[in-house]
């Protein structure tokens, strides 16, 4: 007795589940194509195969019914995310994905999304449901973007931030301009494509600033400790790899002159000024104090005043004379 009772209890919970579902998919299909005011219970139920009294039953009303099925929505948007395709071998290639998967998602709820949206603006209810969807939806991509590899050490916050912005870039170019403002489907999902592939590469470019600002620290490190073949050798690759970025040539130029090999470092300044026309002009504060400290006409001066035979003071003042002359000439 006991276990056909269990067998009967387990039938109706099929079922209830089975009538539950059935009354979901009609309703799903009828607000998408009617929408939700001209869509009655009573056609729904006829849809479902069930008795009407059900949606009163599962879902207290057809607004409980819309909020079941605003559920179910965001069930599947969340198994799209962690379904199928392979994460992105960079964080760039990962956010591609992700957006992909959530355009993809929002084009095919299209119909449904602008109903539940237009019935939110009247029933509390309803809108009280759509924004818990939204947090689910940032968080399930910031955990997504949170596991892969090329997010290490990138603060928690900072991680949020582009989930929102996949969420909201989304929303955007992938419901509000083809599916409401009428734009070609194709052009939407290309601006949103170029809005994250400019948010990968700033996110690679601030990650490079703070690998080189660690490098120039180690460099200057090296040089106050006496290893100046050591900061060269790294300085110089760093300088054709980065020709622009100051604090770099002005290293390499201290360190140079502090090994005693002056001529080439005033051949490295020579080229740096040769990079940047407008270097002359202006100089950036650091490779101005470099070049202050080894090349001004005090600086020679004051070094070669026994060569010169001359007294210090009176090479610094002729040294500057002539630096007026030439700033005269020029």
């Amino acid at each position: 007795m006991k276990h056909q009772r269990k067998n009967r209890d387990s039938r109706r919970k099929r079922n209830s589940a089975a009538k539950r579902e059935a009354l979901i998919a009609a309703a799903t299909k009828l607000f998408a194509e009617r929408g939700f005011a001209s869509t009655t219970t009573r056609e729904i139920a006829m849809k479902a195969k069930c008795a009407e009294g059900l949606i009163h039953r599962y879902f207290g009303a057809k607004s409980g019914l819309l909020l079941a099925i605003l559920n179910d929505l965001s069930s599947n948007q969340e198994e799209l995310l962690l379904s199928g395709a392979h994460p992105g071998d960079s964080l760039g290639e990962e956010l591609q994905r992700l957006v992909r998967a959530q355009l993809d998602h929002l084009w095919k709820k299209r119909d449904f999304i602008r109903i539940s949206l237009s019935q939110a603006l009247i029933d509390p209810k309803v809108a009280a449901a759509v924004d818990p969807i939204r947090h689910k939806s940032e968080n399930r991509i910031a955990q997504q973007l949170g596991r892969h590899k090329g997010s290490k050490g990138i603060k928690a916050h900072d991680i949020e931030t582009m989930a929102q912005a996949v969420t909201a870039l989304t929303f955007i170019f992938g419901f509000v301009g083809p599916a409401i403002m009428g734009h070609k489907r194709s052009r939407s999902w290309k601006q949103a494509f170029d809005i994250v592939d400019l948010m990968s590469r700033a996110e690679l470019i601030r990650w490079e600033n703070r690998r080189l600002a660690v490098v120039e620290q180690h460099a200057r490190a090296a040089i106050q400790l006496g290893m100046y073949d050591s900061a060269i050798a790294d300085l110089q690759c760093l300088v054709t790899q980065h020709p622009l970025r100051e604090p770099l040539w002005a290293q390499l130029m201290v360190a140079m002159c502090r090994s005693g090999r002056q001529a080439e470092a005033l051949a490295t300044a020579l080229e740096r000024v040769l990079i940047d026309g407008a270097l002359w002009a202006s100089l950036a504060d650091r490779s101005r104090r470099a070049y202050d400290q080894f090349f001004s006409w005090r600086a020679i001066a004051a070094r070669y005043a026994d060569t010169l035979g001359k007294p210090a003071e009176e090479s610094i003042g002729s040294a500057t004379s002539k630096q007026a002359e030439v700033a005269h000439i020029r």
